[in-house]
């Protein structure tokens, strides 16, 4: 019995995930701050503006714009670029 519920609890599970990944559901998200930690951390910044403004864009950046989120990580870098070239 408990073989045949195993069973049947992955089908349903499988079905699930094909009906959203078919809906255009993105099931890997990839969050932006462990990236964003280990810059703060490589760079030093973590008592600097930088880390907040930085902080503070990736947040409002992922919650509001799904299509900006894969140019996160690359932005941050960014930001910390420019922030050690001025």
């Amino acid at each position: 019995m408990q073989e045949v519920y195993e069973q049947q609890k992955e089908l349903i599970l499988l079905g699930e995930r094909v009906v959203l990944a078919t809906l255009g559901f993105d099931l890997n998200v990839h969050h932006p701050y462990k990236p964003l930690v280990e810059a703060i951390k490589k760079f030093k910044v973590a008592q600097n503006a930088l880390a907040q403004v930085a902080w503070n864009f990736v947040n409002d950046g992922y919650a509001s714009f799904p299509v900006f989120r894969a140019l996160i990580k690359s932005f941050q870098w960014f930001l910390l670029f420019l922030f050690f070239t001025l």
